[in-house]
């Protein structure tokens, strides 16, 4: 699909900016707003063009839409190293009132991928000003998630396709990266000590995924409404390469753009 215009912005204090963008809709005063939370660590990158059109497809539904990079990822100020729970926190406050200020909408929805779903579940227990909370193939255990991390990390390392020449037989970890990003322990420390459940969030619950993952996660988000994603749909997990990116296809610009349409029709 084509991507819109958009407005880059700089959010917070110039010490710990956020890099951020605004999609608004052409000719018209948004009344909705829609918060992108990326994935985390390899999975961002890999997804920024994904999540760029996702945007677009928002802001050419009649919903103003604002992606960001967590502080510490991406074009945002901050170290890799420096990511953690607290920072994903107020970097979701800050992009949030952020949305409010820049456009006047009266709504706020949150469209959050993979282990940024999580980090946002988390976030959302302490706050109140969102409406819809739409969790996209989330993380719903982060000691799992890591877990899983750890494993594709070891393998990546001692991939064939990585080496020229010899290849190392066993994986060393001990530089503190997972998938070619820092890890620290801080971040890691707080990740296993998240999951959905038991404390559900105030929003309305919508819940984006693969058909063979969808009714136990629906039960565990206890989800308002279920869509279940196209089998062509861009995995963010295992499957894919690190390095490749993800792009939407014209399936699912029609899969997008419903999901934006039934975000505008809910009170």
């Amino acid at each position: 699909m084509s991507i819109g215009p958009w407005q880059p912005l700089w959010l917070g204090e110039p010490a710990q900016q956020l890099y951020a963008a605004l999609h608004r809709p052409d000719g018209t005063q948004a009344t909705r707003g829609v918060l992108l939370v990326p994935p985390l660590l390899h999975e961002q990158p890999r997804s920024r063009r994904f999540i760029t059109e996702v945007a677009s497809s928002f802001a050419a539904n009649g919903i103003a839409a604002l992606r960001f990079d967590f502080y510490g990822s991406g074009d945002s100020a901050g170290r890799s190293d420096e990511l953690s729970l607290s920072t994903m926190h107020e970097d979701l406050n800050h992009a949030v009132a952020a949305l409010r200020s820049l456009t006047g909408v009266s709504r706020v929805a949150v469209v959050a991928w993979r282990a940024g779903a999580l980090v946002a579940w988390n976030w959302l227990r302490h706050v109140t000003a969102v409406s819809e909370f739409v969790l996209w193939e989330p993380i719903l255990d982060g000691r799992e998630w890591l877990d899983s991390l750890v494993r594709a990390d070891a393998i990546e390392r001692c991939s064939p396709d990585r080496y020229t020449g010899q290849r190392p037989l066993f994986a060393d970890g001990s530089d503190g990266q997972l998938m070619g990003y820092p890890a620290p322990l801080v971040l890691r420390d707080a990740m296993v000590q998240l999951s959905v459940a038991p404390v559900v969030p105030t929003a309305s619950l919508w819940l984006v995924d693969r058909a063979d993952a969808i009714d136990d996660h629906a039960r565990q988000v206890a989800a308002s409404r279920s869509l279940i994603l196209p089998d062509e749909a861009p995995r963010f997990g295992s499957g894919t390469r690190m390095d490749e990116s993800l792009f939407m296809s014209p399936r699912m610009e029609k899969y997008v753009d419903e999901l934006a349409r039934s975000l505008a029709r809910s009170d």
